[in-house]
């Protein structure tokens, strides 16, 4: 596992209606167990937060594992403080141009590519046409990772790289943390777990 995290836990509901997300969520990376011994070789932190916003219970079906989700590779610019927060928002920004209506997974991890450090987002989106789950296919996909590269402004400290690429979505289920699951229309969130 490649983070510890300091909440107890990943989302809490704030009250006993579940209208709220946990609003603040912070990540410490570690490549081994010893975390001074990471950051020693590089490995920043990334911390990541979230704002409180009204949610319901997600309830579209999961996605399939077979299908064909995308990681967005970023690389970390040296000496930069890296922003996960505007980077999440300009992922939601590249969602809500695209006007995109389904279910939306995220997944992520931070990880060491030889000598430079990398922050990498898992993506899957599943949408629903005449009553069965459609899945983006290898265009789509580069198309969407030129939108968010036109969004990702370079004070972030993270520049996308060229290990960007599509992958089965049980590889990222299986090698990322879970950040959040969430049913969307036209590019707004109206459901979250």
């Amino acid at each position: 596992m490649l983070f510890r995290h300091n909440a107890p836990e990943r989302w809490s509901i704030a009250s006993p209606d579940r209208k709220f997300c946990k609003s603040r969520r912070e990540e410490v990376p570690r490549a081994s167990e010893n975390r001074q011994r990471a950051l020693s070789k590089g490995v920043r932190a990334i911390r990541t937060r979230f704002m409180r916003q009204p949610v319901k219970p997600v309830s579209s079906s999961p996605i399939a594992r077979a299908a064909t989700g995308y990681v967005f590779a970023f690389m970390a610019l040296p000496r930069a403080e890296h922003d996960g927060q505007k980077l999440t928002r300009n992922l939601f920004s590249a969602l809500k141009e695209c006007h995109f209506s389904g279910r939306f997974e995220l997944y992520h991890r931070v990880l060491k590519r030889g000598r430079d450090a990398y922050y990498d987002l898992g993506v899957g989106l599943a949408w629903r046409k005449d009553g069965q789950p459609e899945f983006p296919d290898s265009s789509w996909w580069r198309v969407f990772e030129a939108r968010l590269a036109r969004l990702v402004d370079p004070a972030l400290g993270l520049k996308l790289s060229k290990h960007s690429s599509g992958t089965k979505l049980d590889l990222i289920r299986r090698d990322f943390e879970p950040v959040a699951v969430m049913d969307m229309e036209k590019g707004v969130a109206v459901s979250c777990d």
